[in-house]
């Protein structure tokens, strides 16, 4: 059955958590305490597997009660889970940890957690029982074994005494050490000790049943050499060394080592071994007794692991912590204790620590150390005091003490709370400065009660002089009952500020005189907390006046601002720096900038765009350094948005009594508008001549890439009309007359072509194209030209490639591979043209590539214009309309891809085509 004891000062914490247990733990026992002292009783009488604790309690809290109960050997071992309303910061978690709690939990309760908690402090208790029993048993054992062992000895040597003085009698002698060596084995074999033997040529000759049971190995395995073998490799040097220096000399050894067990683990050993004498006194070996002390081991390392951890917590505790003996000296001091009082470690260590007292607090404090020692509970545990630094100068510390019962030791740690107690004096004579600067502050006071109808607790003289009330009408009434607000939605918002915000910065509103005028006051209130109530200390400017000459000010600058607005013009000051100093409003809505974003922030040709502005600004200095007026300057400037405006500049100098110059001060005009128009104009001027040139193109090349296939077709018609020629002649008229109208209509068609890209009305049917049987019908149909031509063309087809589809409109493409191959061998004498493709990614690479003359650079970019070629010449050696380039660029972008151009002068030249598969 599982015990569980709650504490808390709250009966329905109790019961809600009661409650939660009994649901999860029908079987288990549950006691209540409503205070520390009762449940400390109750821990002691029932012996609970877990201990539920508050923090906060009347009397003792649960930090003092978790003290108790882990400091006193009856309940120590029984785990602490701290539940509390208090938030789960790393402070509370350290202390709570500190003085030994096993968990700390917050509330609302988590019930899952809580269970958890509950189940895994049952194990940890019965864990410590277990073990606390188990230890008991084992140190028991050992004594008992280790008296046994020691009586065993005794009697092998009384027997060794008995056998010397029965030397003569041989019979009977051997008979005996026949009996005694049979009652050594005997002891040696029923024992838990581990027992071995060695010659005086220490190897060794006998051990014991429990050794060959730890070993699991047999006595043949263990006798000569062999003993050290499981001895663990870091222990058996040492072990070695040990042994040999005490054989040596004949000496007793103890010594500690680990060696492998039966089962393969290793087991720490303490081993004493002792030399061995025969009858007439000659060294003959040694003997060594060995017990398993790994329990003994595991016990020493948690302690050390536990020292370890004090120490860290102890010495790198921020507050400065000491621990006083009986005789009220100093044993054990921290960094932070030493930092504070100023002495050093070893000056503290052995030090009275009522030296570091001041004397008018040293008979009171050791009347507390008098008290306590005789009960804990008869002393506070934390008071102030004065204490003494090393210089002789004072602080004020806030002590706590606790006591190590057991030990009859003091735990004390102190905060510094000096510059504490010093702010405390200053705030008093704050308070009393500002009962002086309340009345006589020149701006209207008052102390206002929040929480009480906003009651006037106390106005000042200028108070008076502004509204015209006499302050006792003004003190304990309220705004409500004078009628103080003209406006009661200012009134609203003035009361929505202090309740939500807590202040009031600057705040204008109006308010009535006791004459019935109404005047306009700057608000400013701060929300301060005294004895638990909430106050307000508002502070008002009369600005009636100012806010009367502000508002003709305004209508004036309204006017001039409409007429900025209107010209789109601002109005700006610079110091001789070039920095703003000032900027009208209108720049905001012209330019984004705030004069708040400008003045003193900015130079002028800080706004300049970053190309140029070097060489703006160099001018500008210079016209500086003359002093001369700025008159019409045309520059642009950068918006806040980063938009490009131009202004039309102009600004005069401002100059000291002495002449040097103070600034300038002009305006900026926006002329973006107008200089676009202008602009515009000129674009529309080139485009004119850009369209007369093209449409001069236009029909020159008609005049040449229609007439001159045209004459072909009428002429050689003409000549087969005729019927004296030849066969063979009429063979080659009818070839003249078939190439003539082949290149007629492809100089239609690109005519068409180009109008539909032009225009827009180019459709687009998209479809799954089978990449390889578009490349071998491009391989078919230009071949005889490559060959008629004495080149080779050849298809770079990995295929992988070839054998992927895409999704496009095969017509349009083969018109862009067809117009780049007809280039190619167009523009190429000898060598070889390739054709290709290459999947990349989710696109797909097609590329024409030629062995010809090239393209200069400077007319790469012109390529793809319309009716231009590489060769502007007018003796140019190639035909062509210029309209290939210009259509292949036009459907490749129909096709949502790219066109690109590679190309090196007399070397060779690579188109490439990029659509996307899908």
């Amino acid at each position: 059955m599982t015990k569980i004891l709650a504490i808390d000062d709250k009966k329905s914490n109790l019961i809600s958590l009661q409650g939660i247990i009994e649901d999860t733990f029908p079987d288990s026992m549950i006691f209540t305490a409503l205070d520390g002292a009762e449940g400390i009783a109750l821990a002691i009488k029932e012996d609970p597997d877990i201990i539920i604790l508050d923090i906060l309690m009347p009397d003792m809290d649960g930090y003092e009660v978790c003290q108790r109960l882990k400091q006193d050997e009856r309940v120590k071992d029984i785990p602490v889970v701290f539940l509390t309303v208090i938030r789960d910061d790393k402070n509370s978690r350290i202390k709570a940890l500190d003085i030994g709690a096993e968990a700390f939990l917050s509330k609302p309760i988590d019930k899952a957690e809580l269970i958890a908690q509950i189940r895994a402090m049952v194990k940890v208790k019965y864990t410590n029982r277990q073990k606390q029993k188990e230890q008991e048993r084992l140190e028991r054992i050992v004594a008992e074994r280790t008296r046994d062992l020691e009586q065993n000895q005794l009697k092998l040597l009384k027997l060794m005494n008995e056998l010397k003085e029965e030397n003569e009698q041989r019979k009977k002698t051997e008979e005996a050490l026949r009996e005694s060596e049979t009652h050594f084995r005997t002891l040696a074999d029923s024992g838990q000790a581990l027992i071995w033997t060695s010659d005086i040529e220490k190897k060794c000759n006998y051990v014991n049943k429990p050794w060959l049971n730890f070993t699991g190995r047999t006595l043949e395995q263990e006798l000569g050499n062999v003993w050290a073998e499981g001895v663990h490799p870091d222990d058996k040097q040492q072990c070695v060394n040990i042994f040999n220096d005490a054989f040596d000399h004949h000496e007793n050894f103890s010594m500690e080592y680990r060696i492998r067990n039966s089962h393969g683990e290793y087991r720490w050993i303490q081993e004493n071994g002792s030399p061995r004498y025969n009858s007439i006194g000659e060294f003959i070996g040694y003997i060594s007794h060995c017990l398993d002390i790994s329990e003994r081991k595991k016990d020493e390392e948690i302690l050390r692991i536990a020292e370890e951890k004090f120490r860290a917590i102890f010495e790198n505790n921020v507050i400065p912590v000491a621990i006083i003996e009986p005789d009220t000296t100093i044993s054990i001091v921290n960094d932070a204790f030493c930092k504070i009082i100023t002495y050093t470690r070893e000056e503290l260590i052995g030090k009275s620590w009522t030296q570091l007292i001041s004397p008018e607090d040293v008979e009171r404090l050791k009347e507390y150390n008098r008290r306590r020692l005789i009960n804990p509970d008869d002393a506070p545990n934390k008071y102030e005091f004065l204490f003494l630094k090393k210089d002789g100068s004072t602080g004020v510390g806030m002590l706590s003490i606790s006591m190590i019962r057991s030990l009859k030791k003091i735990i004390i740690s102190f905060d510094d709370i000096t510059e504490r107690k010093q702010m405390e004096i200053e705030l008093q004579q704050s308070m009393e400065k500002f009962s002086k600067v309340f009345s006589l502050n020149p701006s209207a006071m008052t102390i206002i009660d929040i929480n009480n109808q906003y009651f006037v607790i106390d106005c000042n003289y200028a108070f008076e002089q502004m509204t015209g009330y006499q302050r006792d009408q003004i003190i304990g009434a309220s705004a409500d009952t004078i009628n103080f607000y003209p406006d009661l939605n200012e009134k609203e918002k003035i009361r929505n500020e202090i309740e939500t915000k807590g202040k009031i910065q600057n705040l204008e509103y109006h308010f009535y005189k006791k004459n019935g005028d109404i005047g306009v006051g700057l608000l400013s209130v701060e929300v301060i907390r005294l004895a638990g109530n909430d106050f307000a200390i508002a502070a008002t400017q009369d600005i009636s006046q100012r806010v009367s000459a502000e508002k003709s000010l305004r209508e004036n600058e309204i006017r001039f601002s409409l007429l900025s607005t209107q010209s789109r013009t601002f109005v700006w000051e610079v110091d001789s720096d070039g920095i703003y100093t000032y900027l009208s409003s209108d720049c905001e809505y012209i330019i984004g900038y705030s004069s708040e974003d400008l003045i003193g922030k900015m130079h002028f040709y800080d706004l300049h765009p970053e190309f140029g502005r070097e060489a703006f600004k160099t001018a500008a200095f210079e016209i500086f350094a003359r002093k001369e007026p700025i008159l019409n300057l045309n520059n642009p400037i950068q918006t806040k948005n980063g938009d490009i405006l131009w202004v039309s500049t102009n600004g005069m100098p401002l100059l000291n009594d002495d002449g040097t110059l103070k600034g300038y001060l002009g305006s900026d005009m926006d002329i973006t508008e107008r200089r676009e128009f202008i602009t515009a104009l000129q674009e529309a001027k080139t485009k004119a001549e850009m369209s007369d040139n093209l449409k001069t193109a236009f029909m020159n090349n008609i005049s040449h890439e229609v007439r001159t296939p045209l004459n072909g077709i009428l002429g050689f018609g003409e000549l087969l009309a005729m019927n004296e020629l030849t066969d063979e002649e009429k063979k080659e008229s009818l070839e003249i007359l078939k190439y003539s109208s082949d290149r007629l209509l492809r100089t239609i068609n690109d005519y068409m072509d180009i109008s539909l890209i032009i225009s827009g009305n180019q459709e687009v049917h998209k479809e799954a194209v089978i990449v390889d049987d578009l490349l071998n019908e491009l391989l078919n149909t230009f071949q005889s030209k490559c060959t008629a031509k004495g080149l080779l063309l050849s298809l770079i087809s990995p295929p992988l490639t070839a054998s992927e589809s895409i999704y496009t409109d095969s017509t349009l493409l083969l018109k862009v591979l067809d117009h780049l191959l007809d280039n190619a061998i167009k523009f190429t004498k000898k060598g070889e043209i390739k054709l290709g493709v290459i999947k990349k990614g989710d696109c797909i690479e097609f590329f024409v590539k030629d062995t010809g003359v090239g393209i200069e650079k400077e007319n790469i970019n012109l390529i793809f214009e319309h009716f231009r070629q590489a060769d502007f010449s007018n003796t140019r050696g190639y035909e062509g309309n210029g309209l290939g380039l210009s259509i292949s660029k036009g459907y490749t972008q129909l096709l949502g891809g790219e066109i690109r151009v590679e190309t090196i002068k007399d070397v060779g030249t690579t188109f490439y085509i990029v659509l996307p598969l899908q």
